[in-house]
């Protein structure tokens, strides 16, 4: 990986048309966001909502410093899993969004499939559970394509963090 510019155009001859193995590659992508979506445990319920995990960081309560974090704590397991799929994609040589075209297809099946399952009868829980998946699926798109503009902004553009004329070490 570290011989690939990110950076770089892809040749249009060394791109390759798609396969099986993508819709694979993509099927886990989806799988990986949604673990990340459902695993951090502060998005899905707002009752979930534990501030604990920032405490080792402040020692006084400040609500916003506090929110902040947690926002990070949220936000990172979704930028390593684009940041993996930006370069798988880039690994494996493909058209610039093609394997996002396909995980936009697939959460596309899935909301079709949350939408037949959204209830008008029954319990409020039953109503709000049904309707709340339906919209976590659909935001996951508008969600995903935000974050595929900021991974390949990560991905692709360099960073200089320090100047290297004045480094110490060679």
């Amino acid at each position: 990986l570290s011989t690939i510019d990110f950076s770089a155009n892809i040749d249009i001859t060394k791109i390759r048309q798609l396969k099986l193995d993508d819709i694979r590659r993509s099927y886990f992508f989806v799988f990986f966001i949604i673990t990340a979506f459902f695993g951090t445990g502060n998005i899905a319920s707002i009752n979930s909502f534990d501030p604990a995990s920032v405490y080792c960081f402040l020692t006084v309560f400040n609500p916003f410093i506090m929110g902040g974090l947690m926002m990070w704590k949220v936000i990172i397991p979704f930028i390593i899993v684009m940041c993996t799929f930006e370069t798988i994609q880039v690994a494996t040589q493909l058209p610039s969004r093609s394997l996002f075209l396909i995980v936009l297809v697939i959460s596309d099946v899935m909301a079709l499939h949350f939408f037949f399952l959204v209830q008008d009868y029954g319990s409020w829980l039953d109503i709000g559970t049904s309707i709340s998946h339906y919209v976590i699926v659909m935001s996951m798109a508008i969600f995903l394509m935000l974050l595929s503009v900021v991974t390949h902004l990560l991905t692709s553009k360099r960073l200089s963090l320090w100047n290297r004329s004045k480094m110490h070490f060679p």
